[in-house]
């Protein structure tokens, strides 16, 4: 499908280059799973791109742990507006109901 991604390889040892083939599976088992965490994206980010420094081909598998990557940004980014919004809610609710009682103070004073 991808060709032989070691043909250019900085390493020539076979048992080397099986090491670091069992990263990219590890990676790619891992996606496909569902064994995914946003802590663990950027973890599998980090080691496909040394496997890319050593001049692996895995810039398919790069591409796609970044598509994934801002889409975890994405939903935290959500989350934290969620969050904010509850938070401005209960603010809200909470001057409301100090207007109300300082209100309620002022005109039984009367």
């Amino acid at each position: 499908m991808y060709g032989d991604v070691a043909v250019n390889c900085h390493y020539k040892s076979l048992s080397f280059r099986a090491s670091l083939f069992d990263i990219v599976c590890n990676v790619v088992w891992r996606l496909k799973t569902g064994d995914v965490v946003s802590t663990s994206i950027n973890d599998m980010r980090i080691f496909v791109s040394a496997e890319a420094k050593v001049k692996l081909d895995v810039t398919w598998l790069q591409q796609y742990l970044d598509d994934i990557s801002e889409e975890g940004d994405m939903e935290k980014k959500l989350s934290d507006l969620t969050e904010l919004g509850k938070t401005t809610m209960l603010v809200s609710i909470a001057t409301e109901k100090d207007i109300l009682e300082r209100n309620r103070k002022v005109f039984t004073e009367d």
